[in-house]
């Protein structure tokens, strides 16, 4: 017996084939394009970077730890730009290098950094005050606070002769632009 294949037959084979080939052509276009865009990376020293007028406090350490404000404050302007090695920050007053911020790190309400020892006039030498408190309980000689964009810088000045402290000198600097 011969069998042969009817119209509806043939129209039936027609709608599998094409049910087939729309199946295979989805499932085939459905898989995951995993194209990801690169994070773009940030400085942290962004933030900080800028123009700011600044209070200037003399304070004497008291023997807990504590300071202490003495004297009358001054004002002044400090500009701060990044360094050129990543994790430095440069503050410069009227154009001169005035201090370096290094060792930074990044802190949930700002960023936390050392700034650099000095001497001066071979009599007096200037270490960082560990001082200011940023998130994660540890205290650094520098910060700067996202929230009230506010640079913090803290010396200990101490007589090299002598070895005792003359005074902290705490610079509490706001961001004009």
């Amino acid at each position: 017996m011969k069998k042969t294949i009817t119209n509806t037959m043939k129209k039936s084979l027609l709608i599998i084939a094409c049910i087939i080939a729309t199946l295979s052509f989805t499932l085939s276009s459905c898989s995951k394009d995993e194209t990801k865009t690169p994070a773009v990376a940030t400085d942290v020293r962004d933030q900080a970077v800028g123009t700011y007028t600044y209070v200037l406090q003399a304070n004497s350490l008291n023997s807990d730890g504590s300071i202490t404000a003495v004297g009358d404050k001054s004002t002044g302007a400090f500009t701060v730009e990044k360094g050129t090695i990543t994790s430095t920050i440069l503050i410069k007053e009227a154009g001169d290098l005035f201090a370096t911020g290094s060792k930074i790190t990044s802190a949930s309400n700002g960023l936390a950094f050392d700034v650099n020892d000095q001497t001066l006039q071979d009599t007096l030498s200037l270490t960082g005050f560990n001082y200011f408190l940023l998130g994660g309980g540890v205290k650094y000689s520098g910060g700067f606070y996202t929230a009230t964009n506010t640079l913090s810088i803290a010396y200990k000045v101490t007589n090299t002769k002598s070895g005792q402290v003359v005074v902290v000198l705490t610079w509490e600097c706001t961001k004009i632009k």
